[in-house]
């Protein structure tokens, strides 16, 4: 009788082990795979985001060389300047891309040239506008298009059209210099991630 006994305690004792190792390398690999899962995840954002910045620094470009060529025709015989500004600026103000997405214009000194979406800030100071975590995000603008020839990305939050509340936006800007002018465009942080 003590023989079964001690043999039922040690089968318990091995099962029990058994059991627990089990559940031990079970909680392990469900980490991993939690860990993992985080990993490709923020991997994935990341690419998300620096695809984005090329689409945006792309789409920039193209609305750059389309006031470019309008420059270029200032050396024409009896050409208005004013009149090939504004031509630009109605080109770039009809321009709009995925999801309605749209480009505008402010000068250095954070005067607004153009905003096709809401045209009350068109000739606007917005030098003191801050966005909704204080950012002067038009100062930003013309920091980052001034210290980078090439363009560059700026985040802020700025409300969807439609909407009042603001959300986080990732835009890429860039300065043609002869006009003085910094033209930019982005697009919704949420509109990233959902893709």
């Amino acid at each position: 009788m003590k023989n079964i006994s001690i043999k039922l305690k040690l089968l318990i004792i091995i099962f029990c082990s058994m059991a627990l190792a089990s559940f031990v390398v079970f909680g392990f690999s469900i980490k991993s795979i939690y860990n993992l899962s985080n990993e490709k995840i923020e991997s994935y954002k990341i690419e998300s985001y620096k695809n984005k910045e090329i689409e945006l620094k792309n789409y920039v470009l193209l609305a750059k060389g389309i006031v470019d060529n309008y420059y270029l025709k200032k050396d024409k015989p009896d050409t208005n300047i004013e009149k090939l500004k504004r031509n630009a600026l109605d080109a770039i103000n009809k321009m709009r891309y995925t999801n309605n997405n749209y480009f505008w214009i402010n000068d250095s000194n954070a005067k607004m040239i153009m905003h096709p979406i809401k045209p009350s800030l068109n000739g606007k100071d917005l030098s003191s506008t801050k966005d909704a975590d204080g950012k002067a995000l038009f100062i930003e603008i013309a920091k980052v298009a001034n210290e980078n020839p090439n363009g560059g990305i700026v985040d802020y939050k700025w409300p969807k059209p439609g909407q009042d509340k603001p959300a986080p936006k990732l835009s890429y800007v860039v300065k043609f210099q002869p006009w003085d002018w910094i033209i930019g465009t982005g697009t919704y942080v949420d509109e990233i991630e959902n893709n």
